[in-house]
């Protein structure tokens, strides 16, 4: 069996230290064996254009070689230890019904304001990972609404749910997430770091680790998951928030907007 780790939710900004973002991501997983692969899934804001400076060499990152197998995925090769990461596109997109969506290996641009099942409806076309991920607060109220409607009345095989470091320990898992478990809905996990300075050290702590019979590309495991692969193994491990950490990152969060 070989396996994966997927950080299914990372976002990359301009107040962080990049070469210890991707340090800090590849040193929760060292001492694996050689038959682990690691992999970052990009969720860019829509400011944000890191995949593509990555790409294009307009980002220089101390202690790592770039290279490009595919034309969506990009490859960081550790100086020190030959540790390698692949780096996937993909966007945030916020939908007029204010809850968020990731556009899982995704180069294009996905214009936030769009009602929600358009743009699943848009990436599925795509051929792209949509994932509705829990977000703290917008899965309550009419949103929470519109969240149940999505995982009651589309297909289990139309996108995946996504869960956070935001979600802290002792919070019992939303109803809406259990819902779709249930259902038969693919559960991923992903780091969800904040835009201010030092968020970067979060980036890898929760993931999902994926068991496959042979080497696959991390584009490949996340649609094998979305389509429910029963090949495929895969659960959700590393760490969340507690409530004291949560409150912190949101204070901060706040005050870094009031002072931006």
């Amino acid at each position: 069996m070989h396996t994966t780790l997927l950080d299914t939710h990372l976002h990359l900004y301009p107040t962080y230290d990049l070469s210890h973002a991707f340090n800090t991501l590849l040193d929760r997983s060292t001492g694996l064996g050689e038959q682990v692969s690691r992999a970052a899934c990009l969720a860019e804001r829509h400011d944000c254009q890191y995949f593509e400076r990555l790409r294009d060499g307009d980002i220089k990152l101390d202690g790592f070689v770039l290279e490009c197998p595919e034309e969506n995925e990009i490859s960081l090769i550790r100086d020190k230890d030959g540790l390698s990461l692949a780096v996937l596109p993909g966007r945030q997109v916020i939908t007029r019904e204010n809850i968020e969506i990731l556009a899982l290996a995704c180069p294009e641009m996905i214009d936030d304001g769009q009602p929600a099942l358009d743009i699943i409806f848009q990436l599925n076309q795509l051929n792209r990972i949509p994932v509705l991920t829990w977000s703290p607060g917008k899965w309550f109220g009419k949103r929470g609404e519109l969240v149940k409607r999505l995982i009651n009345e589309l297909d289990k095989q139309d996108f995946l749910i996504g869960d956070t470091t935001l979600r802290p320990y002792g919070w019992p898992t939303p109803r809406l997430m259990k819902r779709a478990q249930d259902i038969g809905f693919a559960i991923v996990a992903g780091s969800d770091p904040l835009p201010f300075s030092g968020e970067e050290s979060w980036l890898g702590a929760y993931y999902t680790v994926v068991e496959s019979e042979t080497a696959l590309s991390a584009t490949a495991l996340l649609h094998a998951m979305k389509q429910g692969d029963e090949t495929l193994k895969w659960r959700n491990e590393g760490k969340r928030s507690n409530p004291l950490s949560l409150f912190n990152r949101l204070r901060k969060n706040a005050a870094s907007k009031k002072g931006s």
